[in-house]
């Protein structure tokens, strides 16, 4: 892999987390793989936009889709990784949080 292939991915990745609807579903599939409706359920969100986020997310490498039946279920592509990476990601914004209060 090259440099700016690297590059490239890490900022797809850090895009696709960046967003706040994305992010939660990463800590709903954290929990344990979803199918599409119950992401729609929980998001309260429309189904087209629950599918636009996965679609986002999978394409940064994040989720994957596994047929069961006829529902799309979701889950984390590599849990134990994407589960480091929310938990560094929720700590620094908590000390953030925490040094910008007066």
């Amino acid at each position: 892999m090259t440099r700016s292939t690297a590059t490239g991915n890490l900022a797809r990745v850090c895009k696709a987390i960046a967003n706040p609807i994305r992010y939660r579903i990463l800590q709903l599939l954290r929990a344990r793989y979803c199918s599409v409706n119950e992401l729609v359920e929980k998001l309260e969100l429309e189904q087209s936009k629950v599918s636009k986020h996965l679609g986002i997310l999978a394409n940064a490498g994040l989720v994957r889709a596994e047929l069961e039946g006829r529902r799309h279920c979701y889950r984390l592509n590599q849990p134990q990784r994407i589960g480091r990476i929310l938990d560094s990601l929720g700590a620094l914004c908590r000390s953030q949080h925490t040094r910008s209060k007066p």
